[in-house]
């Protein structure tokens, strides 16, 4: 009986993953062995389904490092998927500068070059993407509150990425690992060019919104986007989600943005790239990050990072021009509004 049920669980999985194909998506990715290819047609390049091509940045590497980067016996919507990771002490591996502060990062990067970004975030497209990512058992954030963790980046090479979502250890009086949302751009509140704020309970504003309480491992997460770009606050940002075979919800619903460049602008580029993988504060031993750059500041000592691994599961990656082009089939779009996290509200900027 045992061996019929698994069975039955393997031609479950390959039926799932022949009619959850690209389907009217414009773009897509699966990662399966028989689309993803390492090393070509350049050592530090990805491709994926339909020819796409990913830059690796591995600093300081010639090749493409299967530590870092390399697929997982088990998908979203198929046999494998993508897994991302941080090794030891990766300050120094992807990012230009690198000293105490530096993020470790290990991250896949699509197209950034311009003209021929495959990611088409150019001034006034209107997109739909989906996503979904799943935290391993040994996927890890910094404990202190503040610490986040990058899993997803629209990059327009300003000042801050145009939009992040990211584990996030929230602060106030609900202390727990969340996701949150967050934009910049070249007309923000601050330098950073934050585009909008919320107020969790017990704390102050915060950068972006808290999308989704208590951030699980061992569960996938699917999210559905709906992007206008724009460099003169006519950009709109809206997020649907789930938890593994939980109710879809909406998430965020944020318009007047400006989250690319106009041309010429010395600030950023008028497009954005998309980036999956994973950018995480550095660990280090017995402080939180608050403490540790406080101290820093004032030139006291700074304990060392300490030795570990964080990983990500990236998969079913969709772009299209609808809902319907990109979600999960079995995905609908809710009625109501957007649920918000626990104990937090919009605050203005």
């Amino acid at each position: 009986m045992a061996r019929l049920v698994f069975i039955f669980g393997l031609l479950w999985s390959a039926w799932v993953g022949a009619n959850d194909g690209c389907g009217g998506a414009t773009l897509c990715a699966s990662f399966e062995p028989s689309t993803t290819a390492f090393g070509t047609p350049k050592p530090a390049r990805l491709t994926t389904d339909g020819g796409l091509r990913w830059w690796v940045g591995n600093k300081g590497h010639d090749a493409l490092d299967s530590t870092r980067i390399a697929l997982v016996d088990f998908g979203r919507d198929g046999a494998s998927a993508l897994r991302i990771t941080t090794l030891n002490d990766d300050r120094c591996v992807e990012s230009g500068s690198c000293n105490a502060h530096t993020f470790e990062r290990s991250e896949i990067s699509l197209d950034p070059a311009a003209p021929g970004s495959s990611t088409g975030a150019v001034e006034g497209a209107e997109q739909w993407w989906a996503h979904s990512v799943y935290f391993p058992p040994e996927f890890q954030i910094r404990s202190g509150a503040g610490a986040q963790s990058l899993v997803l980046q629209f990059h327009n090479g300003g000042r801050q990425p145009a939009i992040v979502l990211e584990v996030y250890n929230q602060l106030g009086t609900n202390r727990w690992k969340v996701f949150r949302a967050r934009a910049q751009g070249p007309d923000g509140s601050d330098k950073a060019g934050t585009q909008y704020s919320y107020k969790p309970s017990g704390a102050g504003k915060q950068a972006g919104q808290c999308i989704h309480d208590n951030v699980a491992e061992g569960v996938w997460y699917d999210f559905v986007h709906y992007i206008r770009w724009s460099s003169s606050g006519r950009g709109v940002h809206r997020i649907w989600m789930r938890e593994g075979s939980g109710p879809v919800k909406q998430v965020l619903d944020q318009s007047g943005l400006s989250t690319i460049y106009a041309p010429g602008d010395p600030n950023g580029r008028p497009y954005a790239y998309l980036k999956l993988g994973l950018y995480h504060n550095p660990i280090v031993a017995g402080e939180a990050e608050g403490e540790r750059l406080a101290k820093g500041r004032f030139g006291a000592y700074l304990p060392p990072l300490v030795p570990g691994v964080s990983s990500v599961i990236h998969d079913r990656l969709r772009r299209g021009t609808s809902f319907a082009a990109v979600a999960p089939p079995d995905f609908k779009m809710p009625s109501g509004g957007v649920v918000m996290c626990s104990g937090t509200r919009l605050s203005p900027l």
